[in-house]
């Protein structure tokens, strides 16, 4: 039996192997090394000759040996223990899970953050958005006008309705229905879904959004039940009425229907020269230059005429405006039917045929020379040389008849043929004198005839003492016995050389002639009315009209031209764009949507109308017609005043529109 001797040599130290252990070992990662070969031992998960290298996807353990059992995709597994290293998104032993709702990433360690019921993806946490909500965590609608999966599709909603985001539905506004909302509510409805009956009345329309009623001109009111008030017109009830002088405006139009009298597009002025009535729509009949009254018709005759249309001339011993005036005419003297003037008989002369011709003249206007021998008497009437009985004087104008009275031994004086002789009424109050003018024919008629010449009970004595004096024409501004009394004539009045009694010029009158005519009246004692228009003065002399500012024509009736205005239309209009100014002031009377001192400025931003009196209402930044407050809405608004959303915008200018996504 053989005996078996083993002998003991000491291992290698750690890292070394070989004879006398003197080589290096190159196994890694943990691995022993054989002390002997130097062959490389590895640890669990590692291969290769020096163990430097993992196991290959899918093994695991010493020497690689074990296959992963991992449902990762790769079939990958942790080569030392075999567990299962699962991709983002999943979890498990084998990495059979998906992430549970609401996490994702590795490990399902992030929380998801989408929103809308959006769904998340496992693996990196994406949001896929629910259809009708866009965006990074699907947090915001579809823009208006787009619907759908990824809000790819768009609305086909009008008149500005909005559709749903997610079906696409239309929701109609008030006032419109139909699956596209382009169908107006019928005729009497209005509101949403056109549940609401309407409630205009008199032809007004009915705005289907609110049911506000639109008044057809002449109308108000919040149904239009209301006709406009005196003084409006059109629709609504909105516009004032220009008219004057009572004239009745139409409420529809706003045309002035012009009272008896007036005429114009305002009823500002009064009828012309020749018609009357409504409108001054009817002619006159009026003859001979007669005026008729602008309200009736009635003929105003002009001095001189009268009857109903002034054909026929004034009945004798009467004159002036409306045969109104007695003739002051002597010795059968006739005046003029229009100015009183007396028309002489032959032989005799002045202003009241009171004088008869002088020494050597005779006939009709004193216009014959008298053929008696020098220093014969020639009669003023019918030229014959000699006086008839009773009468003397160079005219035969002069009575030889003397009263029995001391006075009578008076010599008489006749150097201007003129005599004179005092009667006394006893009146009841105080003595009354007259004196008489002998230059007549009659004058023992006269001189034996007085009792009828003391007014009111009066007794006319003929027993005083009669005197026979000598008259000489007093000079300007004296009178009386000897010219020794002052006129208290005033305004270059004239006054009687025996009386005082004043004569006024034309246009005055009262005892001194201190009173100018009143209005309306001119001419020789004021007797002659005036015929001027439009409240128009005439001169008190000669009446001609005094045309106040805005009027002219012989009789004011007339208003100023277009362009024209002021006294006597001399003045321009200072307007521009032909706009037409008040014929008294000249003031521009501006169109609406123009405004300023001529005109010349458009309304300012907000306002229309006449005098841009009048708000825009105009939403939305839209534009308001200066003229008659019509708005023009941007693009995406709609309706009267702008306030209504209008039809989407194109896709392509939606997403053009889109905020940038978080």
């Amino acid at each position: 039996m053989k005996v078996l001797q083993l002998r003991y040599e000491p291992a290698c130290a750690h890292g070394f192997h070989g004879a006398g252990c003197l080589q290096r070992c190159s196994c890694q990662n943990g691995a022993a090394c054989e002390p002997a070969t130097g062959r490389c031992e590895c640890a669990a998960g590692w291969t290769g000759q020096d163990c430097s290298t993992l196991c290959e996807s899918g093994r695991w353990g010493l020497a690689c040996k074990n296959p992963c059992h991992c449902s990762n995709g790769t079939g990958s597994c942790d080569p030392v223990t075999g567990l299962c290293t699962c991709e983002p998104g999943y979890t498990g032993t084998h990495c059979d899970q998906r992430c549970p709702a609401g996490m994702y990433g590795e490990g399902c360690q992030s929380k998801c953050r989408c929103q809308n019921g959006a769904g998340c993806d496992h693996a990196s946490g994406a949001c896929t958005c629910a259809a009708g909500f866009m965006g990074t965590h699907c947090a915001r609608t579809c823009p208006d006008g787009f619907h759908g999966m990824d809000c790819k599709l768009s609305c086909r909603c009008h008149n500005g309705a909005p559709c749903d985001h997610v079906t696409g539905l239309c929701h109609c506004p008030a006032g419109w229905i139909g699956p596209s909302c382009n169908q107006r509510c019928p005729e009497g409805r209005h509101g949403k879904g056109c549940g609401l009956t309407c409630r205009c009345l008199n032809g007004a329309a009915c705005d289907v959004a609110t049911g506000r009623c639109a008044c057809t001109p002449g109308w108000a009111g919040v149904h239009c039940q209301e006709v406009c008030p005196a003084g409006r017109s059109g629709p609504g009830c909105v516009h004032e009425c220009t008219c004057q002088n009572s004239g009745r405006c139409d409420p529809v139009t706003g045309a002035c229907s012009c009272p008896r009298g007036w005429t114009g597009l305002s009823c500002e002025m009064e009828c012309e020269e020749g018609r009357f009535g409504e409108g001054c729509r009817r002619p006159c009949k009026c003859a001979n230059r007669g005026s008729c009254d602008r309200l009736s018709g009635q003929c105003v005759c002009p001095s001189g005429w009268t009857g109903p249309t002034c054909e026929e001339t004034c009945p004798a011993g009467q004159h002036g405006l409306r045969c109104g005036s007695r003739c002051d005419c002597e010795n059968g003297a006739s005046c003029h039917a229009d100015t009183g003037a007396c028309r002489c008989h032959p032989g005799w002369r002045g202003k009241r045929c009171d004088k008869p011709c002088l020494p050597g003249q005779f006939g009709a206007e004193c216009a014959q020379r008298c053929t008696c021998r020098q220093g014969a008497p020639c009669n003023h009437l019918t030229g014959e040389c000699g006086c008839p009985p009773g009468f003397t004087g160079n005219g035969c104008e002069l009575s030889t008849w003397r009263p029995s009275t001391p006075a009578a031994a008076n010599p008489v004086v006749t150097d201007d043929q003129r005599m004179y002789l005092v009667f006394v009424c006893r009146c009841r109050r105080s003595p009354l004198t007259f004196w008489f003018n002998f230059q007549s024919l009659h004058v023992p008629e006269l001189m034996f005839d007085r009792a009828s010449s003391c007014a009111l009970g009066g007794s006319c004595s003929r027993r005083v003492s009669a005197f026979f004096r000598s008259v000489t024409e007093c000079p300007a501004g004296k009178y009386g016995v000897g010219c020794r009394q002052d006129c208290l004539c005033e305004h270059n009045g004239t006054c009687d050389s025996v009386s005082g009694a004043c004569r006024c010029t034309d246009g005055f009158y009262g005892p001194r002639c201190e009173h100018a005519c009143p209005p309306g009246f001119y001419g020789l004692n004021c007797q002659r009315a005036c015929h001027c228009r439009n409240g128009a003065g005439c001169d008190p002399a000669v009446g001609h009209c005094l045309c106040p500012p805005g009027f002219h024509g012989e009789r004011c009736q007339k208003g100023c031209d277009a362009g024209r205005f002021g006294a006597g239309c001399r003045a321009r209009c200072d307007c521009q764009g032909g706009v037409s100014c008040h014929p008294t002031t000249g003031q521009c009377l501006c169109p609406p949507g123009k405004t300023g001192a001529q005109c010349d400025a458009g309304c300012p931003a907000g306002s229309y109308g006449v005098g841009c009196s009048l708000e825009c209402a105009c939403a939305n930044r839209g534009r308001c017609s200066p003229i008659n407050g019509k708005c023009t809405c941007l693009f995406g608004w709609v309706g009267p005043t702008c306030r209504e959303e209008g039809p989407p915008q194109l896709p392509s200018q939606a997403s053009a529109a889109l905020p940038p996504r978080s």
